[in-house]
């Protein structure tokens, strides 16, 4: 009895530690488990960085060269500020007085120089490669090599990121027509449908912007995004449903390719249109119709680049698994495919 009695007194001694409550231990767990995954966050921060795994740098690169590289202006929206110098995407950018990437170039052309423009987006102004890796420093590499004689070619890089062909009028109205060019051509993807803010308003929201600078963040989301397309055998390809002939946004591509025909004829200049649309896709159906009927050329480079697709090697053109944009190889591939199509053309005499 006497026992009984020291153990309860043993339970209830006031010296003993209190039990703490379900819900202060609930708290300590969700407090070790947050520390745990920022721990976890900061560790995988840092791997990838490090590693930098399917090229997954492209998507901080990019948020830091909008930042860096590219200031706001009306009505165009936005150009390449001019005088930067920096490194992005592991290749060297500078940009000219004239905001374009490139050396410095003098309005009036050299004696016996052949002055190519070449306008576009991010394709053409070389994401992940030295200007004179990019589809026009090739373009003018190929060029001199073979066409030897006193002439030399000169092509401008006229390529600014995420540009539409709205935003590429402007530019070519207010600085390619300064330079005095001997021929225009005008690269052509599915994203120059969008408005010329897409690109800052899909970053406008701070949790966006934020996103975009973690490598982390964006590993996890291009593994999300893999996933996903492996369960639905669907692909993550914007599908643009806006390539209509009475969508408004088609009558501005429409509207604003015209006019750029209409000022190079008014100049004696060729133009010329690469476009890198699949095969009897709407947006070529309407690009096909419109160069017919405003009389300039339009090719496909999807056409021409598929022979050289090397099915062992899907990223033998490209800068990475996530960053589809063409590598030195792939920028030198489609600007001897280009070369050869302008000489069919006639359009480089």
């Amino acid at each position: 009895m006497n026992g009984a009695v020291k153990s309860d007194q043993a339970i209830r001694d006031p010296a003993s530690p209190p039990r703490r409550s379900l819900p202060v231990r609930l708290l300590k767990a969700v407090g070790w488990l947050a520390i745990n995954l920022v721990v976890a966050f900061v560790l995988l921060e840092v791997i990838v960085r490090a590693t930098d795994p399917m090229g997954i740098s492209y998507y901080p690169e990019t948020a830091r060269l909008m930042e860096d590289v590219l200031q706001l202006e009306e009505p165009i929206g936005y150009r390449l500020k001019p005088g930067v110098e920096g490194t992005f995407h592991g290749a060297s950018v500078r940009v000219n007085t004239l905001g374009l990437r490139g050396p410095e170039i003098a309005e009036r052309p050299a004696e016996g120089e052949f002055r190519i423009l070449v306008l576009g987006d991010s394709v053409v102004f070389g994401i992940g490669v030295n200007a004179e890796d990019s589809i026009p420093g090739q373009l003018e590499a190929v060029a001199n090599r073979s066409q030897a004689g006193a002439r030399r070619y000169v092509a401008v890089n006229m390529g600014v990121p995420s540009y539409n062909t709205e935003q590429e009028l402007l530019q070519f109205s207010d600085v390619g027509l300064r330079l005095r060019p001997s021929l225009v051509i005008l690269m052509f993807d599915s994203n120059d449908i969008e408005p010329r803010m897409w690109v800052f308003q899909r970053r406008a929201s701070g949790v966006a912007n934020l996103g975009q600078r973690s490598y982390a963040l964006s590993l996890l989301f291009a593994v999300r995004r893999m996933v996903s397309e492996r369960v639905t055998g669907t692909s993550s390809r914007i599908a643009y449903t806006a390539y209509e002939p009475d969508h408004p946004r088609w009558l501005a591509i429409d509207d604003s390719m015209t006019r750029i025909n209409q000022l190079s004829r008014q100049a004696g200049i060729p133009f010329v249109v690469f476009e890198r649309e699949e095969h009897d896709s709407a947006s070529q159906r309407l690009l096909r119709g419109l160069a017919k009927r405003e009389g300039f050329a339009m090719i496909s480079l999807r056409a021409l680049f598929e022979p050289y697709r090397d099915a062992r090697d899907p990223l033998k053109y490209q800068n990475s698994a996530i960053d589809g944009h063409f590598n030195k190889a792939g920028s030198e591939l489609i600007a001897r495919l280009m070369y050869q199509q302008l000489v069919a053309l006639g359009a480089l005499r």
